[in-house]
């Protein structure tokens, strides 16, 4: 299957390269000019500090964070004196002090707080052969499997004029090329390593000798085999340094080297951004409906298999191994274009058959042989895992281009409002224990302040009670949702406490359950007077429900209740009476605004509450009081009580009634 190479150069922060095989996206790299690889660049540093407890040196090159050395990679020729014995290599701070000069390459990527990884074994890589100074093997790339060009490319290089300190290795790219081509490329590499070291000599400590080539021209020296078909580039700068490269290493191949001139974006017309936009996501889909679930961590990186709705074989085992393959070619292919390295477990689906357990490690074998990288395989152990590690050849595709969420911080999970809540209730708690002053305002995330107000509203008013601290939430779009800041009022009543509260705060008035006026001076006396009229009125009580009911239909139309109010209250006050009890603190003895009636509506505009308060004063008898009434009724028909009010009026008549 032939292969074609991508390079989208137009932006001007961002260099994307993408290799497609038969539409689908095979490899993908992306360089931008804030994360430009240092990796294989070589630098001439300075020993900063030599750990004996972790045997590696701190090298101090440049950068903002010192380089990280083991001793493993220190070159043979740098030990001097100090040479390996049976026992093992001579400590460290034997052989490297403080302040000398080295020349040492990037292996490794700066992740995180971790420096970058360095080595004296230098390599220079060219278009087929890798040049390795302080040594002088000869190696041939395992990727070439035909036993026979390992062979003849053994003997080409065994019979090429090279310095005894000289190692070269072949790439897989040398495969098939002739003595002439292995030739001029392994001249090539010694000008270059010849210039290298003299600018090592000359130059000063903490500077650049030797720059790695830009990701457009690494890629194609890299991935340039012959079933590269075409390489496609849109920009015309980048296109000219691409096709000398080519015409450098391969004059005959040079025309597979073409300029995108196209408006349409060079990714979108082969439908790449879709699948490139899948790489940040967790999850991929498998084409028989199961799925693969990628999560990287600071130790590993886990792959979970799942089979979702997968319509397999008869037979469980079948179904399992059918979604095990599938996925195995598919978390191949993932790695590569994640660059995820390091320890990775794979969780399959368990599987019983040994023998179905061997194909499923043999596919992802398979799979993993195109791969750059240096990978280690497992076995399948009896809980489903394999164990498998890749060579970190870079940062992970998403390290340059994303962040951790500031609001869960990487965890994924947020709280729920109730356990938030509960949370800021807490703190608030210990906090106002030590707190001296009266009022506290305290800003919240906005959802949170909305729960605490409407679904924790009894829990505040006991913490303002318990404490003697008014509070007052505030929501700030500004503040995490887990956080809260508090800052003191200097007025709490005026500052943290709404008029609402100020307004039930103040002592409720002495008033009767009626709501129309004062008790009279007479109410206490039932407290002093036996209690046996219960009886009898537990004998009354079957005929007169009707009456008190009619009673109290004809007093909604009266400003005053009529005598017999007392007499049907006298038979059973105690149902009606607990009823207006609550609503006795919103009422006002002088001001009868519409938010201070008792059941919420405003009074009519002709009503005169003041007169019925003047007639309670004069107390009249019963007689004028019913004729008063029957007159006001006829003359203004439409001045009217609300409802709420006269519900209360026949109760307190009855009550008085009962105590007389």
């Amino acid at each position: 299957m032939s292969r074609k190479m991508l390079i989208n150069a137009t932006g001007v922060e961002e260099l994307r390269v993408a290799v497609v095989e038969e539409g689908r996206l095979e490899a993908f790299y992306v360089e931008t000019a804030a994360q430009a690889q240092t990796r294989g660049n070589i630098y001439k540093g300075v020993v900063a500090n030599v750990e004996p407890s972790l045997q590696a040196a701190f090298i101090d090159y440049g950068r903002p964070k010192h380089g990280f050395l083991q001793i493993a990679d220190l070159r043979n020729d740098l030990w001097g004196d100090h040479q390996a014995t049976a026992k093992g290599l001579p400590p460290l701070q034997d052989v490297l002090k403080k302040g000398r000069q080295l020349l040492v390459q990037v292996v490794k990527e700066e992740t995180g707080n971790k420096g970058a990884a360095l080595t004296t074994h230098l390599s220079i890589p060219g278009q087929y052969l890798v040049l390795t100074p302080g040594h002088s093997h000869v190696g041939v790339s395992r990727q070439i499997a035909d036993e026979k060009e390992r062979s003849r490319i053994k003997e080409v290089l065994d019979s090429l004029e090279r310095p005894g300190d000289l190692g070269v290795i072949a790439r897989t790219a040398a495969e098939g090329r002739s003595k002439r081509d292995l030739t001029t490329n392994l001249k090539q590499l010694l000008r270059l390593w010849e210039d290298l070291e003299n600018r090592g000599k000359e130059a000063k400590p903490r500077t650049l000798i030797h720059k790695e080539e830009e990701l457009a021209v690494r890629t194609v020296r890299d991935l340039f085999t012959s079933d590269l078909s075409e390489i496609l580039v849109d920009d015309p700068e980048v296109f000219e340094r691409v096709s000398t490269f080519v015409g450098t290493v391969n004059p005959r191949r040079k025309k597979i080297v073409k300029l995108y001139r196209q408006e349409r974006p060079i990714f979108a017309k082969y439908t790449l951004e879709e699948q490139i936009s899948s790489v940040y996501q967790p999850a991929v889909r498998l084409p028989s409906g199961g799925s693969i679930v990628i999560s990287p961590t600071e130790a590993l990186v886990s792959v979970d298999v799942n089979s979702g709705k997968t319509a397999g074989g008869k037979q469980l085992e079948d179904t399992a191994l059918a979604v095990n393959l599938e996925a195995a070619a598919e978390i191949a292919r993932q790695l590569r274009l994640r660059d995820l390295g390091g320890l990775i477990v794979i969780d399959f689906i368990d599987m019983r058959d040994r023998a179905n357990q061997r194909k499923v490690r043999k596919a992802l074998g398979d799979a993993l042989k195109g791969d750059k990288a240096k990978t280690t395989v497992g076995h399948i152990s009896r809980f489903g895992l394999l164990e498998m590690s890749r060579q970190r050849i870079r940062p992970a595709i998403d390290f340059g281009s994303t962040r951790t969420c500031p609001v869960c911080q990487g965890r994924g999970l947020l709280l729920t409002s109730e356990a938030l809540g509960r949370k800021v209730l807490r703190d608030l708690e210990l906090k106002l224990r030590g707190y001296g002053g009266k009022g506290l305002k305290v800003r919240l995330a906005p959802e949170t302040a909305h729960h605490l107000q409407n679904v924790k509203r009894v829990e505040l008013s006991r913490l303002e009670s318990s404490s003697g601290v008014c509070l007052e939430l505030v929501a700030d779009h500004e503040v995490a949702l887990d956080e809260f800041k508090t800052e003191a009022c200097g007025d709490p009543w005026s500052v943290c406490a709404p008029p609402q509260a100020q307004e039930q705060a103040a002592p409720p008035p002495p008033a009767p359950a009626s709501g129309s006026a004062p008790a009279p001076a007479r109410a206490p006396a039932p407290a002093s007077k036996p209690k046996p009229p219960e009886p009898a009125q537990a004998e009354a009580a079957p005929p007169k429900p009707a009456s008190s009911g009619r009673k109290r239909r004809r007093s909604r139309k009266k400003p005053a209740p009529a005598p017999e109010a007392k007499a049907a209250g006298n038979e059973k006050p105690q149902p009606e009476a607990p009823a207006a009890q609550p609503q006795e603190p919103l009422r006002q003895p002088v001001d009868n605004s519409p938010e201070q009636t008792p059941n919420g509506q405003a009074p009519a505009q002709d009503a005169a509450p003041a007169a019925p308060k003047k007639r309670r004063r004069r107390r009249p008898s019963g007689a004028q009081r019913r004729a008063r009434a029957k007159a006001k009724t006829k003359s203004e028909p439409g001045d009217e009580q609300p409802q709420g009010g006269d519900r209360s009026e026949p109760q307190g008549e009855a009550a008085q009634g009962a105590q007389d």
